[in-house]
């Protein structure tokens, strides 16, 4: 399964394979500050994970392995414990069928942040 949320206002993606999850963080902390953010998570088939933050690379790892029989996302904007659910609003949410690029992430970054009041 997919988890993508927040722990302690830092984004967190958590991906369980054979019932262990792990997670991956941001290295970019706590978003609890009242602005707006976009936040995204690329997962290769090929087991990169990137993270980036307002259209920024903030972590990236590997050897994250993709498992093409549990395709699905479980949560978006909760977490794995109770403590990590997201409170706040989220304005949209997008999943694509292929990895983004870096530059596709800031495109869209540039786009959400130039609609924010």
């Amino acid at each position: 399964w997919v988890n993508a949320g927040f722990s302690a206002g830092t984004p967190r993606y958590r991906y369980a394979t054979n019932g262990t999850p792990t997670s991956y963080d941001s290295s970019r902390t706590n978003l609890n500050d009242n602005k707006p953010h976009t936040v995204c998570w690329t997962h290769s088939t090929g087991g990169t994970l990137k993270v980036y933050v307002d259209g920024f690379l903030t972590n990236t790892f590997s050897s994250v392995m993709y498992n093409t029989t549990y395709t699905a996302i479980d949560t978006l904007g909760a977490g794995y414990n109770d403590a990590d659910v997201f409170v706040g609003k989220m304005a949209e949410a997008m999943v694509y069928n292929s990895v983004l690029s870096e530059q596709d992430v800031r495109d869209l970054h540039y786009r959400a942040s130039n609609t924010w009041f």
